[in-house]
């Protein structure tokens, strides 16, 4: 009867060496799955691809995000806009995992469609849009781009093509970003994330832009 009050409708019921974070009255709480919430487990074996070849504890990081929600209970939403030929939730893997544990909810939106309304600190995401959204859904997200709403817009030079996007165009140029056609070619084997010259490892250094992100 104790773990049936941290199971939500719908969701399976809690595991053996889960933590449940909870205030006194229980109105927030999470439950951490021992994986990946407590113990995150590595495979690299192919002869054996179901024996943990590794593990890494990260429960003080997801104790502390779980303590962050319950202090506020304040969950704020990921919209993943659909409707453009967009990539989905799904194909954010591991970003996806992380934002979660950093107290993120996603939900995907149709813009055209959609009676949600979008609020202060949700996010609104566009993963590689090949066709453009429309005057209306433009004039829709214009007044939370003006009152400084949070936005990430991903493109895909290759699927993209030589397609115009000129409504999306119009919402960058109010943070002063404007599309170029064209390619970053890392040419230094040291900086690549895999064989293709196109794929970078990033190496960020010190700025005033990343360090509330916590880059030095």
């Amino acid at each position: 009867r104790f773990m049936q009050q941290f199971t939500k409708a719908g969701e399976s019921s809690i595991t053996a060496g889960s933590i449940i974070v909870s205030d006194a009255d229980k109105k927030f709480f999470k439950v951490l799955e021992r994986s990946p919430d407590i113990y995150q487990y590595e495979y690299n074996n192919q002869n054996d691809p179901y024996t943990p070849t590794g593990v890494q504890i990260v429960a003080e990081d997801s104790i502390t995000q779980a303590i962050s929600f319950i202090s506020t209970g304040f969950m704020p939403k990921v919209y993943v806009v659909e409707g453009h030929g967009e990539l989905t939730i799904a194909d954010l893997a591991g970003a996806r995992t992380s934002m979660e544990k950093a107290n993120f909810q996603f939900e995907s939106i149709n813009l055209s469609t959609t009676d949600k309304q979008i609020q202060p600190g949700d996010l609104v995401m566009f993963l590689a849009p090949i066709s453009d959204i429309t005057e209306s859904e433009r004039d829709m997200l214009k007044p939370l781009m003006e009152k400084g709403g949070r936005f990430i817009f991903l493109f895909d030079p290759l699927a993209l093509g030589d397609k115009k996007l000129p409504n999306l165009e119009s919402l960058l140029k109010l943070y002063d970003i404007s599309l170029k056609p064209g390619l970053v070619y890392e040419q230094n084997i040291q900086y690549l994330a895999s064989s293709s010259p196109l794929l970078i490892a990033p190496a960020p250094g010190s700025h005033d832009i990343i360090t509330s992100l916590g880059g030095k």
